[in-house]
């Protein structure tokens, strides 16, 4: 995640405390942080990735959004990314169409270096999270990828859309959608950033709430 460990050094400097004492001032402000000095040492140094549910405590303390922390909100793509990754040079577009002209990044085929952030934070939530499937407000026995299909039900009958005009939107089959909503494929985070650029939602939705 871009320059993840950086950013938390800097929040907790920001706040003047040390290592031990954010530490402490996370495990009392929330219950199911166990987070440890070293664990924020090997954080801040990237040599360890937070988990999904670590982050969300974070970004909470700090007070800021979870795609400002992992760097993959609007200005940290306009500013770290090289500028020949912000023109399309396919042969049907000679002239280059910039990401700002279609809104983010999502016609055509991904940069790899874009598909390098989407595979860091797949790894962040892919897995079981115990934090989260811990909450009150879903049984143990629910997986995250469960959870994340009711949102997108919730999402799409909200606006009352039918699967294929949903799968329409986000620019894949009406059987994945399906999956999605059952719990029977994992929604890639590409495709989760996606769903939230498509319909302006913030990325949380899809989480559980802390």
């Amino acid at each position: 995640m871009a320059n993840l460990g950086s950013k938390l050094k800097a929040y907790r400097n920001s706040k003047k405390l040390t290592l031990e004492q954010l530490a402490q001032a996370l495990n009392s402000k929330y219950s199911n942080a166990k987070i440890s000095k070293g664990r924020l040492s090997r954080w801040e140094n990237d040599k360890e990735e937070p988990k999904l549910s670590s982050l969300k405590l974070l970004a909470d303390y700090f007070d800021v959004s979870l795609d400002n922390l992992i760097g993959l909100n609007e200005e940290t793509v306009s500013n770290t990314t090289p500028e020949y990754l912000l023109k399309d040079k396919s042969p049907s577009n000679k002239d280059g169409i910039s990401w700002q002209d279609i809104d983010l990044p999502y016609l055509g085929e991904v940069p790899d270096e874009l598909k390098r952030y989407f595979h860091a934070i797949s790894k962040v939530y892919v897995n079981y999270h115990p934090e989260i499937i811990q909450s009150k407000k879903i049984k143990d026995e629910i997986k995250i990828s469960k959870y994340i299909g009711l949102q997108i039900k919730k999402l799409r009958k909200s606006l009352d859309m039918d699967q294929q005009t949903f799968a329409d939107k986000i620019g894949t089959l009406r059987i994945n959608v399906s999956r999605y909503e059952n719990g029977l494929r994992n929604v890639n985070s590409e495709m989760l950033f996606k769903i939230a650029k498509e319909f302006n939602i913030d990325i949380n939705y899809f989480f559980p709430k802390i």
